[in-house]
């Protein structure tokens, strides 16, 4: 299961604050797919698309498309003030060539 640190949640916490988002969620998902697997994207939702899985951290909804459960199902998102946010150990996140 996808594993978000408390520095990501404090952080997607704030980005929902500063966009008058409180009660939103982030949603998460492919955007394209290449060699090295899904590129993801994040956007702030007001709720989950029909397929998307839930998971809630804190009180922060995280809404997971399909094929980016998929890439993340052993992942961890992590934030840090000089890299932002950083997620490690995706599915398929090895490239071709």
């Amino acid at each position: 299961m996808l594993d978000v640190t408390d520095s990501a949640v404090k952080q997607f916490k704030k980005l929902l604050s500063d966009s008058n988002a409180e009660g939103h969620g982030v949603r998460i998902f492919a955007a394209d797919g290449g060699c090295c697997g899904p590129s993801l994207a994040m956007s702030i939702a007001n709720k989950p698309e029909n397929s998307d899985i839930t998971i809630q951290k804190d009180e922060l909804k995280i809404f997971l498309e399909k094929e980016a459960n998929k890439v993340l199902s052993n992942a961890t998102i992590n934030y840090s003030d000089e890299n932002g946010f950083a997620i490690t150990g995706m599915q398929g996140s090895s490239c071709c060539g």
